[in-house]
């Protein structure tokens, strides 16, 4: 009510005879930005399309859409609002399918978030990006959940959709907390020998570290140690190079 008491008071107070001064997406969003309940968010936005219907974008449904990620049980609400956009407009982008990838994906629900990716690939006005799987590897990653992580490369690349050193650094971390150190410092050193050729996958500091901890948690100090040996001596080289 304050929010929308504050929208009022812009337009009676700008407003005169020869200008009306209405609120336009970006002040939506930014009324939107406020609200961290999703009910109230749901709320706003009917609202919105009621009273100032030119003014509710793709943008506005996407704030929308943020906070249903925030919120318990909010990936049924996601679903609900990419639904109605598809349905009755604005048209999903990008960002409003990443969004409920999100929000599914934050609350455990892979499989739907992976139905969503394949709703996309049939989709003509939005095309599968790395960025759509970031959310969904992040949820698999603290589950430890290797063969499904393993299945999701594969289409990536079956999509031509470059897997990139997050994508690996995820995909790391699964490894990691699937307690399988030894294939943590396979893949490693797969990374490592084949970032010349694909610098896409280049591993980094977090990839190390990543595969240090795997290490550490299976108790192989041994390995850890001759591991954090390679990196100092990889990065002296670097330094002697430069």
């Amino acid at each position: 009510e304050f929010l929308l008491g504050m929208l009022n008071e812009m337009v009676r107070e700008y407003s005169h005879d020869e200008v009306l001064v209405d609120p336009n997406s970006y002040t939506l969003s930014a009324v939107l930005l406020g609200v961290d309940d999703i009910t109230e968010s749901l709320e706003l936005l009917r609202v919105f399309e009621e009273e100032y219907d030119g003014a509710v974008t793709t943008q506005v449904f996407n704030v929308a859409l943020a906070t249903c990620s925030r919120n318990e049980n909010g990936w049924q609400r996601a679903l609900t609002l990419l639904q109605r956009m598809k349905k009755l407009g604005p048209t999903p982008n990008e960002d409003s399918y990443a969004l409920a990838i999100q929000a599914c994906a934050h609350q455990g629900q892979v499989r739907v978030a992976c139905s969503l990716l394949d709703e996309i690939r049939q989709a003509k006005n939005c095309h599968i990006t790395e960025r759509l799987y970031i959310p969904l590897l992040k949820a698999l990653a603290l589950k430890g959940d290797i063969g499904v992580v393993e299945s999701i490369l594969d289409s990536m690349r079956e999509d031509s959709v470059a897997v990139t050193t997050q994508h690996m650094n995820l995909y790391l971390s699964t490894i990691s907390n699937g307690r399988n150190s030894t294939l943590a410092l396979e893949v490693l050193e797969e990374l490592v020998e084949k970032q010349a050729d694909d610098p896409l996958v280049s591993p980094d500091i977090y990839s190390f570290n990543t595969v240090l901890a795997a290490l550490s948690k299976d108790g192989k100090y041994e390995d850890a140690k001759s591991l954090l040996q390679r990196m100092t001596d990889r990065v002296f080289e670097c330094q002697v190079r430069d």
